[in-house]
């Protein structure tokens, strides 16, 4: 158990409340302010109150830690049972905490933009009733702008609409001081750097939330460290001297700038692309795709009988038939719908193809899941919606979770070649091109063409020069045997 929460156990206890019933709004009119010379905690156990803690959710079973974007509710303002108390960001979405029952916030623990593990204090409060907080309350028909969706519940054993009771995860008795002796409050990520580089972590100063270490501490220590062997170098190389032999000279201002700070999506994002390519050995390979048929079939299929879930007409996009062809082929080459691990590869049995969306806050990918039993039109109504709940930061949790191989496609912008970096943990992510005008050699004569250019970005780990080529060869295939005057076709 962790330090911490051995503290908070021992603090947090329920005792009789003054005159023998619940507090009420008119005992305590106004803020709440813990006595002078105490914690919050401590005034609230003396004079009769519950303290619960508030923690970050789990909504995911790959969520692993939560940034705490905002607070909505301040220290020492009085909320009620379903009222939004934060909002936190995780796996590139957005979600608003509520309050499962009536209280007070006496001790902000997480402040605004920091990150920490799932289950983690962000907050204690003095409640009425009992009840912890989570995004949404199952059955009460309040559902959150971003919060999980019903279908989100089976991938949360853990998360959302959950009083997580911390005393039951007490691992047996120890005190405070003994606690803090034997662990060292550290995130994931820092110790996983800390074991990488065979780091001590009781030598790296904390700088999170209560003195634990976090991945920025232990590069930051790491950076030390290496300055000083670096030191150790030049003084034995010589190079000292040459330093100071050069000190007569002008030295030149670095560049000035403004420092911009991550949005919480883009950091995540930045996070995410950075591991990727640390730990996932890259390759490309790119394929001209004749793209003549796939422009006459989108021009000329369906006609004007496609409408969306709004009723307006649409038709669906290049982008659209390419997830389909994606979807199709994945079921051929089981091994790009798959990903990489310590102890081997895991081959996925459903097919989910996630699509890059550009927004205002960074890169998000939310997933069509099923591709491969979707139709064409279903997934071209599914692709509209999630774009558009995307651009309004309205994703929830299944929205961006689960997907099994990846669509970015820059084409729009002009782009004709485009090299991903892979969504981890998947195996690969299919870059895709403009459609351009070409001249193209057909039966020995050079006539107007259309090409379309396909990169595949692939884990070398799972796939190898040979079955990626396959792979994206069968996609090319499907893209190029498309009937204009079909109404799918190959695609359903």
């Amino acid at each position: 158990m962790r330090a911490r929460d051995q503290g908070t156990e021992e603090r947090r206890m329920s005792v009789p409340h003054r005159g023998g019933r619940p507090l009420g709004s008119g005992d305590r009119p106004g803020a709440w302010a813990p006595r002078a010379g105490g914690t919050a905690a401590e005034t609230a156990q003396e004079e009769g109150y519950m303290v619960q803690d508030i923690v970050m959710p789990k909504l995911g079973l790959t969520m692993s830690e939560g940034t705490l974007a905002r607070w909505i509710v301040p220290k020492g303002e009085p909320y009620k049972k379903g009222d939004p108390l934060f909002e936190a960001v995780t796996d590139k979405i957005s979600f608003t905490v509520e309050a499962a029952t009536d209280g007070t916030i006496i001790e902000i623990v997480v402040n605004e933009g920091e990150t920490v593990p799932v289950g983690a204090v962000v907050a204690r409060a003095e409640v009425v009733g009992e009840g912890l907080v989570g995004p949404g309350r199952a059955g009460s028909g309040s559902v959150p702008t971003t919060g999980p969706s019903p279908g989100a519940e089976q991938h949360a054993p853990e998360g959302p609409g959950r009083a997580v009771d911390t005393e039951s995860h007490q691992q047996g008795p120890a005190t405070p001081a003994t606690a803090e002796a034997e662990i060292v409050r550290a995130s994931p990520a820092a110790k996983k750097l800390a074991r990488e580089h065979n780091i001590d972590l009781a030598k790296v100063p904390g700088t999170g939330p209560g003195g634990r270490v976090v991945e920025g501490d232990v590069r930051a220590f790491l950076d030390r460290m290496l300055a000083a062997a670096a030191d150790v170098i030049a003084q034995a190389t010589g190079a000292r001297g040459a330093e100071e032999a050069h000190a007569g000279q002008t030295e030149v201002a670095p560049p000035s700038g403004k420092a911009v700070t991550y949005t919480p999506i883009a950091r995540i994002s930045a996070e995410r692309t950075s591991k990727s390519f640390r730990t996932a050995p890259h390759f490309y390979i790119s394929m001209d795709v004749d793209a003549t048929a796939l422009s006459a079939f989108r021009e000329k299929a369906f006609g004007d009988a496609c409408s969306d879930e709004t009723g307006q007409p649409f038709r669906p996009s290049i982008n659209d038939i390419i997830i389909k062809a994606v979807a199709m082929a994945l079921t051929e080459h089981p091994y790009a719908n798959a990903s990489a691990a310590d102890d081997g590869i895991t081959v996925y049995e459903e097919i989910n193809v996630g699509v890059a969306v550009a927004t205002d806050q960074g890169l998000v990918v939310p997933v069509v899941h099923g591709a491969d039993r979707k139709t064409l039109l279903e997934i071209a109504r599914e692709t509209r919606r999630l774009a558009s709940r995307a651009r309004a930061g309205q994703l929830e949790p299944r929205d961006v979770s689960g997907g099994t191989f990846t669509v970015s496609n820059l084409g729009m912008f002009g782009v004709d070649e485009l090299c991903a970096v892979i969504n981890p943990p998947q195996a690969a992510i299919l870059g895709v091109g403009a459609v351009r005008q070409v001249p193209v050699v057909k039966e020995g004569t050079v006539v107007p063409g259309m090409v379309m250019r396909l990169t595949l970005s692939a884990d070398h780990r799972v796939l190898d020069g040979a079955s990626a080529a396959k792979f994206l060869g069968r996609v090319r295939g499907i893209l190029e045997s498309l009937q204009p005057g079909g109404t799918g076709g190959v695609l359903g």
